[in-house]
């Protein structure tokens, strides 16, 4: 989970550096679930991002260990 996460990272970096950190602040703590959320959020409002985020997150979207992540399934469709 760690490195889906700081893949999502890596994709968000070359748009929004401040989000990019803010999203490493999960990691820090221990939550990569919560950057990978964060890159959805942030995805949603940019299709380009959508395009770039990692085919794991596709796949961890459809996993209902994560309710977090799994709401964004439909955004994928």
């Amino acid at each position: 989970m760690v490195e889906i996460a700081k893949q999502c990272i890596n994709v968000i970096k070359h748009v929004s550096p401040d989000e990019a950190d803010y999203m490493e602040s999960f990691l820090d703590v221990g939550e990569p679930d919560l950057a990978i959320v964060r890159a959805l959020d942030t995805a949603c409002t940019n299709p380009g991002i959508l395009k770039k985020i990692p085919e794991s997150v596709k796949e961890l979207t459809k996993n209902p260990d994560y309710p977090e992540i799994q709401r964004f399934a439909d955004i994928f469709e």
